[in-house]
């Protein structure tokens, strides 16, 4: 898993950041384990539970808003001040604050596209499928 959400990371930073932040991202996913992976994932539903159109289908105590939090900024601890203490300094020193936000766009994206090939996740996606009208479809695409 780590291998492609590497180089998930490298094309990214290929695209988007300087040598500097490609290093950084590179150390905050060789440092994501899968424990990780699902802390942040958590993370991120609970923060899309937050929209007040989403609120009301989703039942997410303060508690456990607070215990993942935790969780996150711990995380998030252990790989800048730890993991990642060197290519955070240098990112941040030669690229600007920038090469951190960056980095963990990076991070968030990974933790998304794990949750998009989770397997009840994918048969979700596609059950709307059942609703398209395929003969209309057809036939607008035959024209």
């Amino acid at each position: 898993m780590k291998k492609l959400l590497l180089a998930m990371g490298l094309v990214g930073t290929l695209l988007w950041g300087g040598i500097y932040t490609q290093k950084l991202t590179n150390c905050l996913i060789d440092n994501t384990t899968s424990k990780d992976l699902k802390v942040l994932k958590k993370w991120i539903f609970f923060a899309f539970a937050q929209d007040e159109e989403l609120k009301p289908y989703v039942r997410v105590t303060q508690s456990d808003i607070d215990r993942v939090n935790r969780q996150v900024g711990d995380f998030f601890n252990r790989l800048l001040l730890e993991d990642c203490r060197r290519e955070l300094k240098m990112a941040v020193h030669v690229e600007g604050p920038g090469a951190v936000r960056t980095a963990f766009q990076y991070l968030g994206r990974m933790a998304g596209m794990a949750v998009f090939n989770s397997p009840g996740v994918k048969r979700f996606l596609k059950g709307y499928t059942k609703y398209i009208d395929e003969k209309r479809l057809e036939e607008v695409i035959g024209e």
